[in-house]
């Protein structure tokens, strides 16, 4: 290895800061050229040791007017023909070596230019450099946009977040008209995080993984106005915390600190099998948490016997398994619910059953369970899935019944002869029972769907259809209770 591009390797595994410029305020548009010319030259400096580097612009273009120019004319500066071993992309998606950015920061009467050249394949800063202003009435009016305000630990940034010690004391910072705050947090072991903020500025905090995806957001805490936001954190592993005001022209100074708090299901556990299962209650939401990849959830319920319904909402993919007294698997169910989220439903006898509660990821979830008798669910049921689809035959009328809010019908039917098909859908006791119909070929393509035929909140499909299986699903928009007829009927 030759010594330059050694030295070229050495720098690169760390942030390295290049003293800052000073000037007097620019007073045209050549003034601030040339201060640019500076930065332009310290990056052509840092870059060429190693004989070749790429660049590209942030594509940021809602900066500030001085933001956008001043890394305009730097980008233009380095793509000169003496630029030789260097690179600029003008797409925000092209695959470079560095990313440049810039944030504008106010001092009273001084502007400060925080110029940064980040590594595109870990966002981590390979150089940053600082261009001091005095504020001039030509400055000013490049100003208008975003601008960050000035606190002991600007400038921050995604790049360079600030890191929040957890447990540690609250951190004293300020937000300026569409201000971020970017912070760090890296627990030490694993464990439940909240990050809270205090004071009058009405903030909102958003957290993201180590590669920038959004995981939570939350702008109000138990005060209806500070935020508050609880995660599980794993040990070693880098969260980042984002802190802006809940609107763009939200100002004024805030606290933030970081502390391990108690996981709200700690009652619960330990719950891992069925025999310290925790019982719970029908009609009554438990949130629980899976906080290893191998954690399992027991829960325990006592049924007098009917139609019976467990179901997990949340943002993770869960996974549901029901068992009896005895440990018989009697059902299980993976994606049948929204999203990622499982739902068994079948007529059960009165006894104790007992609710596992799995997932293919970490984090929250809410389970219901829940209970109707049997005279009050109709005799297609259980239809919830298109694999438990009962038939309907051409001609034919049947009265199904929406058993809860989420309740969803599935029927199949075989077409023998092509022409065009018709299926509706109506309430019989409430004319205001707003059906939805979808109708699915045999591979679950949807085919067509309707909401309201005409004026009033039965639904109805007419198509062409050729011989073959297909499916019809109804479920309900408005009066979740009720019964209705679906009718399939050739025109």
């Amino acid at each position: 290895m030759n010594l330059n591009r050694r030295i070229f390797t050495i720098l690169s595994a760390a942030v390295f800061t290049v003293a800052g410029f000073s000037q007097t305020g620019p007073l045209s548009i050549a003034d601030l050229d040339r201060e640019a010319e500076k930065t332009a030259a310290a990056v052509r400096e840092f870059i060429r040791p190693g004989g070749m580097g790429s660049i590209r612009n942030d594509g940021m273009t809602g900066a500030s007017p001085l933001g956008v120019y001043w890394i305009e004319t730097i980008l233009a500066r380095l793509a000169g023909a003496d630029n030789r071993g260097i690179t600029i992309f003008d797409s925000p998606s092209a695959r470079s070596g560095y990313v440049l950015r810039c944030s504008i920061l106010e001092l009273g009467p001084v502007v400060r230019i925080h110029t940064r050249l980040v590594r595109s394949f870990d966002f981590s800063v390979a150089a940053a450099w600082t261009t001091d202003l005095t504020r001039t009435p030509y400055l000013d009016s490049l100003l208008d946009g975003p601008r960050g305000h000035w606190d002991t630990f600007e400038s921050d940034s995604r790049e360079q977040p600030v890191p929040l010690e957890i447990d540690g004391a609250e951190i004293s910072r300020s937000l300026n008209e569409s201000d971020r705050d970017w912070f760090s947090v890296s627990p030490e072991k694993d464990g439940y995080v909240v990050v809270t903020t205090s004071g009058q500025t009405d903030t909102y905090i958003e957290l993201y993984t180590d590669s920038f995806d959004l995981i939570a957001e939350n702008d109000d805490g138990p005060d209806n106005y500070n935020a508050r936001l609880g995660f599980i954190a794993e040990r070693g592993k880098t969260h980042i915390v984002l802190v802006r005001g809940y609107s763009g022209d939200e100002t004024g100074p805030y606290g933030i600190r970081a502390f391990f708090s108690d996981i709200p299901d700690k009652d619960m556990e330990p719950n891992d099998s069925m025999n310290n299962a925790f019982s719970i209650w029908l009609d009554t939401p438990v949130q629980a948490f899976i906080i290893t990849d191998d954690e399992q959830d027991w829960y325990r319920l006592v049924l007098s016997g009917g139609y019976f319904t467990a179901r997990t909402m949340g943002d993770i993919d869960t996974y549901l398994e029901l068992y009896d007294a005895a440990g018989r698997k009697l059902a299980e169910d993976d994606d049948s619910n929204y999203d990622t989220n499982a739902k068994i439903s079948l007529l059960l006898e009165a006894g104790v059953y007992y609710v596992k509660v799995s997932a293919y990821e970490k984090g929250e979830y809410t389970l219901r369970c829940t209970e109707m008798e049997p005279n009050l669910i109709d005799a297609y049921e259980p239809d919830d899935r298109q694999e438990d689809a009962k038939t309907i035959s051409i001609g034919e009328e049947q009265i199904h019944s929406f058993t809860t809010e989420d309740d969803v019908d599935w029927v199949r039917f075989t077409v023998d002869l092509q022409g065009a098909y018709n299926i509706r859908a109506w309430g019989i006791e409430n004319s205001d029972l707003d059906t939805y119909l979808s109708l699915y070929d045999s591979t679950g393509s949807l085919i067509d769907e309707n909401d309201d035929a005409g004026e009033t909140y039965a639904s109805s499909i007419t198509t062409d259809l050729s011989p073959g299986l297909y499916y019809i699903r109804v479920h309900v928009l408005e009066y979740p209770s009720g019964s209705y007829k679906l009718a399939l009927s050739l025109n």
